[in-house]
């Protein structure tokens, strides 16, 4: 009797199950994917599909690799399902939430919607730098280098808000990683410059020296660091500091919680790595013109916050705490102002030009969605 079951089973139930399988994937419906996330505030999204359709956006669903990918004429945007991590025109970039599956339809956040899909509806004609993170070095618990009684958080803070203002003056909408003294890791610095839609990251930060030379004669001056090598000596002894920094902010990883591919990585880093030093040159000649202190030049490190932004990004020491003479000019507001508008300068100068040139290393398109 069991064998007769087992027949008509195969035979009939189980070539009708086969059928309507592949009616399914035919029809054009999206098959479940294999991980799911659990209960999903749906409010933050809308359907990926819809939006797709609607937009006259080509798309296609990889059951297979749990890849969908959004093309339209000049751009190409690939999303994993339950994955923060996105490769738009081939670009990693980090989501605040993941392309998700719910109902039997997959669901794309909001905020990737608004930042990445939007502005490739209305492309522009040249990539324009519209939104700019600025980050003030230490803060909270860390208060960064400490001479004469002034702290270098402090320093950075008041700089960094004075650069929110003539940025702000001149249409240049800004991010600030902190607004008020108060600890703020370095990967999570990092992560508000990945998922912010940010076009440039500027990180402010005061200098100092070890050394038992009287105050008055140790080393002064500015210098603007961007990606890449080889370091002179100071540079090295200031990597080695930050690494223990990161041991203490507990043992971050290097990767930032981005799954990506090193050849991806190295590709974008090769990219930021022209237009960030062009950004480094022209804050420090702005700087120059400005400030009556030593000019240490433009240099180049593999700081953190300057190796993990998928962005153009600088690392501005605005001067020496260790020496007195320039702690003194540090604490004053008139010279602040004055420092953060010659930063101001330097970014206003490389956004014209990049704009104009369509951009140093790349096409207008790689940068948004």
């Amino acid at each position: 009797m069991k064998n007769i079951k087992l027949f008509i089973f195969n035979f009939f139930f189980a070539p009708l199950w086969l059928g309507c399988m592949c009616i399914l994937f035919m029809s054009g419906c999206v098959p479940a994917p294999y991980r799911r996330v659990p209960h999903p505030d749906i409010s933050r999204y809308v359907n990926v599909v819809e939006f797709c359709n609607r937009n006259n956006l080509i798309w296609e669903w990889d059951v297979i690799s749990q890849k969908f990918t959004i093309r339209s004429p000049e751009h190409e945007a690939v999303f994993f399902i339950n994955s923060n991590t996105a490769l738009i025109n081939n670009q990693p970039t980090t989501l605040k939430l993941p392309l998700i599956y719910k109902s039997g339809a997959l669901f794309i956040s909001k905020d990737a919607v608004q930042v990445f899909l939007i502005p490739a509806l209305v492309p522009s004609a040249v990539h324009r730098i519209r939104r700019i993170v600025i980050d003030a070095g230490h803060g909270g618990h860390d208060p960064g280098a400490v001479h004469f009684g002034i702290h270098e958080d402090d320093i950075n803070l008041s700089i960094a808000r004075h650069l929110e203002k003539e940025l702000l003056s001149n249409g240049i909408e800004v991010i600030m990683t902190r607004k008020t003294d108060v600890f703020v890791p370095l990967s999570q610095r990092v992560r508000i410059a990945n998922t912010s839609g940010a076009d440039i990251f500027v990180s402010i930060h005061c200098n100092a020296c070890r050394g038992r030379r009287r105050t008055r004669t140790r080393p002064k001056g500015f210098e603007v660091f961007s990606l890449g090598g080889p370091m002179d000596e100071e540079s090295r002894l200031k990597e080695a500091v930050e690494r223990g920094r990161l041991k203490y902010e507990g043992g971050i990883s290097e990767n930032v919680g981005l799954n990506i591919r090193a050849l991806l990585w190295d590709i974008i880093q090769d990219e930021n790595k022209i237009e960030s030093k062009q950004l480094s040159q022209l804050i420090v000649s702005s700087l120059d013109r400005s400030l009556a202190t030593p000019n240490r030049g433009s240099k180049t490190a593999r700081f953190y916050v300057l190796k993990w932004t998928h962005i153009p990004s600088v690392l501005v020491e605005v001067g020496f705490l260790s020496n007195r003479w320039e702690a003194s000019k540090l604490t004053n507001t008139h010279y602040q102002k004055m420092v953060a508008e010659s930063i101001a300068d330097g970014i206003l100068r490389f956004k014209e030009l990049y704009e104009k040139t369509d951009g140093f290393s790349r096409q207008a398109s790689h940068r948004r969605f």
